[in-house]
């Protein structure tokens, strides 16, 4: 540390000016008139610096300390002397402390909590969506299109490479890869079509779901390469014997094979040859059925809406946003008809 200089102010100080030098015996003092130590420049050792002493004596009830002006978010009372005014500002008595940047309150500390943005909620750590289209993302690694997602829903997104890969609403659903769940779900796990594995690591098994003859199936690799529909409705090599038919498939890449079984047919024929009934079927009531067309459209207009919410997004929220992808109704299947 160079020689300190104290130029003349007030009437405490003789004119001219008064050096401090380095390492010298002792140090400056500032006082109040009564003999209180404000502020104390030491340069007596290497490890020079400024003390700020009490203000205030203890009885006040001001406190003790250093005393800076709150500023705001423009001009904080503590900033750096950067275009973007990086620093601390206060909102006044018992409100709270901001970090401030570029003129905005980015991070806010109250009673030991610690929130991003502006919310009321008494949260350990909050992040507040600014809008229902423009939810905030915390990025956990340098590829800025990947880590989590707070939306509309509300919905908590697992962000990889720009994709929605998990996520979770306030419902209790919880989906793989952008998924849809039907209407009034709750508690539900969503697997979305994607694209099916072509080898079996070691020590595991796959799970995923598949677009079949415009049907996602629910199917299972394990690591001998069997590939089996756990859904029960794949007739890809045989008819479906009746409406209502379930059946088994699997296939096997090492044997060469793949096999298709019609259990509903199985059952009926074992029906027929002992006489004792083992199927039993009963009509739902009104209220439970569907109609195929009208939730093909029901599908259509809710990505039509998707559509239309991913639009009206900026740039840097499409950015990390997945672009809905169209949806075509499907025709009923036949067994339908």
């Amino acid at each position: 540390m160079a020689n300190a200089v104290i130029t003349t102010f007030g009437q405490h100080i003789s004119a001219g000016s008064t050096a401090i030098s380095d390492n010298s015996a002792t140090a400056l003092d500032i006082e109040t008139t009564a003999g209180e130590d404000l502020i104390t420049v030491d340069t007596t050792t290497s490890q020079e610096s400024i003390h700020f002493l009490p203000m205030y004596d203890s009885s006040s009830t001001a406190g003790r300390g250093v005393k800076i002006p709150n500023g705001s978010a423009s001009y904080p009372g503590i900033y750096f002397p950067t275009a973007q005014r990086p620093g601390f500002a206060c909102g006044g008595e018992g409100s709270n402390v901001h970090f401030v940047y570029n003129g905005n309150n980015i991070i806010r500390f109250n009673q030991g909590q610690i929130s991003a943005g502006s919310i009321g909620n008494s949260w350990n750590l909050a992040i507040e969506a600014t809008s229902s289209t423009n939810p905030v993302y915390c990025y956990g690694h340098s590829n800025m299109d990947t880590g989590i997602g707070f939306s509309s829903g509300p919905k908590v997104h697992l962000i990889v490479d720009g994709a929605n890969r998990f996520e979770c609403d306030q419902n209790g659903n919880i989906g793989l890869g952008g998924p849809s769940y039907g209407t009034s779900a709750a508690g539900v796990f969503a697997i979305a079509n994607g694209t099916a594995p072509a080898s079996s690591p070691a020590n595991a098994v796959q799970l995923y779901a598949e677009d079949v003859t415009s049907s996602s199936e629910l199917k299972v690799r394990d690591e001998a390469g069997n590939i089996t529909t756990l859904s029960p409705h794949h007739f890809t090599m045989i008819e479906r014997s009746e409406p209502m038919a379930w059946s088994y498939y699997s296939c096997n890449p090492f044997v060469g094979k793949e096999i298709n079984i019609d259990m509903m047919r199985v059952v009926r024929k074992v029906e027929e040859l002992s006489g004792e009934k083992f199927i039993v079927s009963s009509p739902l009531p009104p209220d439970q059925c569907l109609d195929w067309d009208t939730e093909e459209q029901r599908k259509y207009d809710d990505t039509q809406a998707a559509i239309v919410d991913y639009a009206a997004m900026d740039e840097d929220n499409q950015e990390v946003n997945v672009e809905p992808i169209p949806y075509t109704k499907k025709p009923k299947p036949s067994w339908l008809a």
